[in-house]
């Protein structure tokens, strides 16, 4: 009797500090922190995923984060805040100079300094030269989590979606508690008020300009003299009038070097395009002309085609704000830019603007009278 006692008494106990022991551990991990664990050390591991609103820490504390980390023009970007933090540095660490627009994160070991819109980045007296620039949007500093943690004794590994940081001379960590994924965002599933609001950092492409109500000038309108569609809106306006970037970006293309289309060649694009079932993209760029990309938060990329010129300081990699000139409206593209004189409607300059998320225009699914309320929700308001 005794020992039929004795075993569940340690059967009882096992349990109860089994239960103590799982409630301890679910305490630590899903305790959000946004201060540094351990300051003034490195870290064994930070693991940050894109779009996810927390990071791990040593593999077992989560860190809340209220903007998530986001990938542009391939490399992620993280709050500096956040970032800071995550690699050991108190909010004393991180400064910002706002005058200089320049940041400093300094620890006993290092000293690294990057400024905005700026590829050079230097840690203890050393400098290199990025491949893309720390940029704001809305008002918030984003640096490449990358260079950064390099610079602070780091080394980085991106892997499974997954950018999995630790210390310099150490093997790769452990990896076994993960951030909380996210949904993604979808424009083909997102309803018209949902869409509205996620796309509400963006404003319009044209200062001053409306978004028309002519079907052949908005999403879904046939082109059959290349068997397509139209994948975004038109602003016609006159040649030379500037176009802006429609939010805080990073430029991911920018055609300095474009070389307009002989005849010869417009017609063969157009034989080919008519010659599939939908007109191949490789066709339907050279029909856009001469073009700017931007890459924006939450995977979000617009293009700007037709255009006459692009503004000299937009380079890829580099940083926009919102509003700021990236070139000027044109006809390049078209027919009439080829022959040199207006042949059509559709050769009368005019910026061809697009929004993109993953391979979905904004308004591919949608009605022509929800695709009218939708885009002047987004650009006219």
């Amino acid at each position: 009797m005794n020992l039929i006692k004795i075993i569940i008494l340690v059967a009882i106990s096992t349990m109860l500090f089994a239960t103590l022991g799982l409630a301890i551990q679910q305490q630590v991990e899903k305790q959000p922190v946004d201060s540094p664990i351990n300051p003034e050390k490195l870290v064994r591991s930070i693991v940050f995923q894109p779009g996810a609103k927390e990071y791990i820490v040593d593999n077992s504390q989560i860190a809340s984060i209220d903007v998530a980390p986001q990938v542009i023009a391939g490399r992620i970007f993280v709050p500096v805040r956040f970032l800071g933090h995550a690699l050991g540095l108190t909010s004393e660490q991180i400064i910002w100079d706002a005058a200089t627009q320049t940041i400093t994160l300094v620890c006993s070991k290092y000293s690294v300094d990057l400024a905005i819109n700026n590829k050079v980045i230097t840690s203890n007296g050393i400098s290199k030269t990025m491949d893309v620039v720390p940029w704001l949007a809305d008002g918030r500093t984003q640096l490449p989590a990358r260079f950064v943690a390099e610079s602070l004794g780091y080394q980085t590994l991106w892997q499974n979606g997954l950018l999995i940081i630790w210390p310099i001379g150490e093997p790769v960590p452990k990896i076994d508690v993960l951030p909380e994924t996210v949904n993604e965002y979808d424009l083909q599933t997102m309803t018209v008020s949902e869409t509205i609001e996620f796309l509400a950092f963006l404003d319009s492409p044209v200062e001053n300009a409306q978004v028309t109500t002519i079907a052949g000038q908005l999403p879904n309108a046939p082109r059959p003299y290349r068997n397509g569609i139209h994948e975004g809106i038109d602003y016609y306006l006159a040649a030379g009038t500037p176009v802006v970037a429609a939010g805080a970006g990073i430029v991911i293309r920018a055609d300095h070097d474009f070389i307009e289309m002989t005849l010869a060649e417009y017609n063969e694009a157009v034989r080919l395009s008519q010659a599939t079932a939908i007109t191949p993209e490789k066709m339907l760029d050279k029909f856009r002309g001469q073009q700017v990309w931007l890459q924006h938060q939450n995977g979000i990329i617009t293009r700007y085609a037709h255009l006459q010129h692009i503004s000299p300081n937009i380079k890829v990699g580099y940083a926009v704000t919102k509003g700021q000139q990236i070139g000027n409206i044109g006809n390049s593209g078209t027919k009439s830019a080829v022959v040199g004189k207006i042949l059509s409607a559709g050769g009368v300059p005019h910026l061809h603007f697009e929004v993109w998320l993953g391979d979905t225009y904004l308004g591919a699914n949608k009605s022509l009278s929800e695709n009218i309320y939708m885009y002047r929700a987004i650009f006219d308001y």
